[in-house]
C-alpha cells in the first residue's frame, strides 16, 4: 500500500510538471512570433526609407509623407513585444519555482517572494526607462544659505564694554593734605595728554639736563597748579632755558627762582614770535592783528595786511627751513604769543536823552602789563612746558644722547584697547604712583582712568567679567594688566618683609641688656646730639653751596648779557659808520 501511494504522488506531480512545461513552451512560441512581427515591420520601414533616399539622390520628384504613424506604430509594437517578453519570463520563473517547491516539498518564505517581486518590478522599470525618451532630470536641491552674521554696532560694543565705562578711582582730595587747590583745574589738568608727554621727555633727558626727576605725576601736577612756589618748576625751567655751559654750574634739583625763569621764559617766546613774524612778512603772508611791541614803524609799514603781494624769492633755503620749524613749534600755542604784553580796554558808554541813541561818547582806559606764567590757564601751562621740552629735544647733543637709548623707552605705545576700541596708555617710569590713561575712540579725549594699586585690581576684575570673544587688542590689555598686578603683589611682599624685619630689630633694641640704665641713657643722648649737629652742618653747607652756585650763575648770566649788549652796540655803531661813509661818498 505504501508503495502504491508513493507511485501515485510521483505520477501526479510529474503530470503537473509536464503541463507547466507545456504552457511555458506555448509562451515562448508566442514571444518568438511577436518578435518576428516586430522585425518584419522594422525591415519594411527601413526599405521605405532607403527607397525615398535613392529617389532624392536620383533627383526624382518624390513627395515625402508627413504622417509618421507607421513609425510610432513600430515603436509601440516593439515596446508591446518587449513587455510581453518580460511578462512571459516572469511567468516562466514563477512556474519553475512552483515546480521546484512541489518536487522538493519545501515552501518558499514570504521574504523571498517579496524580494523577487521587487526585483521583477525593478527590471520592468529599467526596461520601460530604456524604451521611453529622455529621463526627466530631478531638480537638484538648492544648498542652504549660510546664516548671515549679525553686524555689531557701536552701541552693542558699548553695551558689552559697560564694566569699563567709568573710571576706577574717585578723587577725595586726601592726598593733597588739605592744600588750597582748585579741583576744577586739577580735573582739566588730568585731561591734558601734554603733561605725561612732557614728563616722559624730562625722564629721558634727566641726565644731560642734570634734573632731579620725580617718580610720581602728582608732584608735577601740584607744581603746575602752584608754579610760583614750586621748587620742581624752578629746577625744570631753569635747566630748560639755560645753555649747556651754564647748566653745568647747577647740580640736580637746584634751580633759580620763579621771578628769574618767568622773565627768561617771556623773553624767549617773544623773541621766537618776532622771528616768526619777520619771516612771515618777508614771505608775503598775512600777520595777526597784534604782534610784538618791539616792532618798529618801518617794519610795520612794510607788513601791510591789506596787500597779499608775495615775495617768496627773497627767502633763502635756510630761511624757509627756519620758517617751517617756527610754524610747527609755535602754532600749538597760537598765532599770538601767550606771554605777550596784554592790553585791556575798558569802554564806558554815557549818553543823555535822544543823543544816546544817535551818538555814543566812549572813554577808553588802557592798562598794559606783562603776562606771567602763573596767570595763564592750566591748559596753556601744559602746552608751554611740552613745547619747551620738544625744543630741547631738537638740540643735536640731546638728539645724539637719545639715539643710544632703547626704542621701547623712547616711544610710549598703548597697552591695548577695550571692546569699544578705546586705547589705554601706561607710563612705567612713574612706578611709585601707577596710572592708566584712556584715549576715547570717538571724541579723542584724554582721561585718567585708573590710579593706585587697588584701581588696577578693580579694572582687571572688571575686564574678566566681560564675556564673549576677545577682539584684537583686548587680550593684550588683559595680559598687561595681569603683569602689572603681579609686580604690585611682588612689591607688597617685599614691603611686608622689610616691615617685619624692622619690627624684629625694634624688639631686639627694646630688650634690656646687662648694662647700667644710667650709662645707656647718657649714650643715647650723646648720639642724638651728635646726629643733630651733623644734620645742621649738612643743611648749612648745602644751603651755602646752593646760594654760592646761584650767585655764580647769575653773575655769569649778567656778564654774558652785558657782553651781548656791547656787541649789539658795536654792531650798531659799525652800521651807522658805514651808512655815513656811503652818504659822504655819494
Amino acid at each position: 500500500m505504501a508503495r502504491s501511494d508513493t507511485l501515485k504522488r510521483i505520477s501526479s506531480t510529474s503530470f503537473k510538471s509536464e503541463d507547466v512545461k507545456g504552457q511555458v513552451k506555448k509562451l515562448k512560441t508566442s514571444l518568438d512570433m511577436v518578435s518576428e512581427d516586430a522585425v518584419s515591420v522594422r525591415s519594411e520601414l527601413l526599405e521605405r526609407d532607403d527607397h525615398r533616399s535613392h529617389a532624392i539622390v536620383e533627383g526624382e520628384d518624390v513627395t515625402l509623407p508627413i504622417n509618421n504613424g507607421i513609425k510610432y506604430d513600430h515603436y509601440d509594437a516593439k515596446r508591446d513585444g518587449e513587455m510581453i517578453g518580460v511578462e512571459a519570463l516572469e511567468n516562466q520563473k514563477l512556474m519553475e519555482d512552483e515546480v521546484d517547491v512541489k518536487v522538493n516539498g519545501v515552501a518558499m518564505s514570504s521574504a523571498k517572494k517579496s524580494t523577487r517581486k521587487c526585483s521583477t518590478l525593478a527590471g520592468i522599470a529599467t526596461t520601460n526607462s530604456k524604451t521611453q525618451g529622455k529621463k526627466k532630470t530631478a531638480a537638484k536641491a538648492k544648498p542652504r544659505a549660510a546664516p548671515k552674521r549679525k553686524v555689531r554696532t557701536q552701541e552693542d560694543k558699548m553695551k558689552d564694554n559697560s564694566p569699563l565705562a567709568l573710571p576706577f578711582f574717585v578723587e577725595t582730595g586726601a592726598e593733597w593734605n588739605h592744600t588750597n587747590i582748585d579741583f576744577d583745574e586739577l580735573s582739566a589738568l588730568r585731561s591734558q595728554w601734554e603733561l605725561p608727554a612732557a614728563c616722559h621727555i624730562l625722564w629721558l633727558l634727566q641726565s644731560p639736563l642734570t634734573l632731579h626727576f620725580s617718580n610720581t605725576l602728582l608732584e608735577y601736577e601740584a607744581a603746575l597748579l602752584k608754579p610760583e612756589d614750586s621748587s620742581i618748576l624752578e629746577d625744570v625751567f631753569t635747566k630748560l632755558l639755560l645753555k649747556k655751559s651754564e647748566r653745568a654750574c647747577l647740580s640736580a634739583g637746584i634751580g633759580l627762582k620763579y621771578e628769574w625763569w618767568n622773565k627768561q621764559l617771556r623773553m624767549y617766546y617773544l623773541d621766537m614770535y618776532d622771528k616768526w613774524y619777520a619771516l612771515l612778512r618777508k614771505a608775503g603772508e598775512r600777520l595777526p592783528d597784534t604782534f610784538s611791541q618791539d616792532e618798529d614803524d618801518d617794519n610795520r609799514s612794510h607788513s601791510s595786511n591789506d596787500t597779499d603781494e608775495q615775495v617768496d624769492v627773497e627767502l633763502s633755503d635756510d630761511e624757509w627751513l627756519t620758517l617751517d620749524i617756527l610754524r610747527t613749534r609755535l602754532e600749538t600755542l597760537g598765532m599770538v604769543c601767550p606771554l605777550k604784553v596784554s592790553t585791556s580796554i575798558e569802554i564806558l558808554d554815557t549818553g543823555l536823552g535822544t543823543l544816546t541813541r544817535l551818538f555814543n561818547i566812549k572813554y577808553y582806559s588802557i592798562d598794559s602789563q606783562h603776562q606771567s606764567y602763573a596767570d595763564l590757564s592750566i591748559e596753556l601751562r601744559c602746552k608751554i612746558l611740552l613745547n619747551l621740552c620738544e625744543a630741547v629735544v631738537d638740540d643735536p647733543v640731546n638728539t645724539e644722547y637719545m639715539r643710544q637709548m632703547e626704542d621701547d623707552d623712547l616711544r610710549i605705545e598703548p597697552l591695548g584697547n577695550d571692546r569699544a576700541g578705546n586705547l589705554y596708555y601706561f607710563f612705567p617710569q612713574f612706578y611709585e604712583e601707577r596710572r592708566l590713561y584712556r584715549l576715547d575712540k570717538e571724541t579723542q579725549q584724554w582721561a585718567l582712568w585708573a590710579k593706585g594699586d587697588n584701581a588696577f585690581r578693580s579694572m582687571l576684575k572688571a575686564m574678566k567679567t566681560i564675556r564673549g570673544r576677545k577682539i584684537r587688542g583686548e587680550q593684550e590689555l588683559l595680559d598687561h594688566l595681569e603683569v602689572i598686578i603681579e609686580q604690585i603683589e611682588d612689591e607688597d611682599e617685599a614691603r611686608t618683609r622689610q616691615l617685619e624685619k624692622a619690627n624684629r630689630l625694634a624688639v631686639l633694641e627694646v630688650i634690656p641688656r646687662k648694662r647700667s640704665l644710667r650709662l645707656q641713657v647718657k649714650q643715647l643722648v650723646k648720639m642724638e646730639k651728635h646726629q643733630e649737629e651733623l644734620e645742621q652742618q649738612k643743611e648749612l653747607s648745602m644751603e651755602e653751596i646752593e646760594e654760592m652756585k646761584r650767585a655764580e650763575l647769575l653773575h655769569k648770566v649778567e656778564r654774558e648779557a652785558e657782553k651781548d649788549v656791547r656787541n649789539a652796540e658795536r654792531e650798531a655803531r659799525r652800521l651807522h659808520r658805514e651808512e655815513v661813509e656811503r652818504e659822504e661818498a655819494q
